[in-house]
């Protein structure tokens, strides 16, 4: 067997990458009907929820991509981590008065 190009090596890794990221949130659209059901909302709205997910995933890539290739990926990366646990700190609403405590 010959060597393969480091290009089509990427390209694979690319697309692998590309496979588990829509996988794991498409999983999630798969769901999203018995959901619905109930809390009581029809198909209309699942089709709005996947099609504005679907929508800023067009719109953020490009532009996340970009300032990668800028910025760095490494830097971009913990930019984007760092916001996404602050994001989900600030979020937590507690329904107990010690959520996170260990009984």
């Amino acid at each position: 067997m010959g060597r393969t190009q480091p290009g089509f090596r990427l390209a694979v890794i690319l697309g692998f990458v590309g496979f588990v990221t829509s996988f794991g949130a498409h999983i999630v659209a798969v769901n999203l009907p018995i959901y619905a059901q109930q809390v009581g909302v029809g198909v209309a709205i699942i089709g709005l929820l996947i099609a504005v997910y679907d929508l800023a995933e067009i719109v953020a890539k490009p532009l996340f991509g970009a300032l990668a290739d800028r910025r760095g990926m490494k830097q971009t990366m913990l930019v984007g981590i760092a916001l996404l646990a602050t994001k989900d700190t600030v979020s937590v609403r507690p329904c107990a008065p010690m959520p996170f405590a260990l009984y």
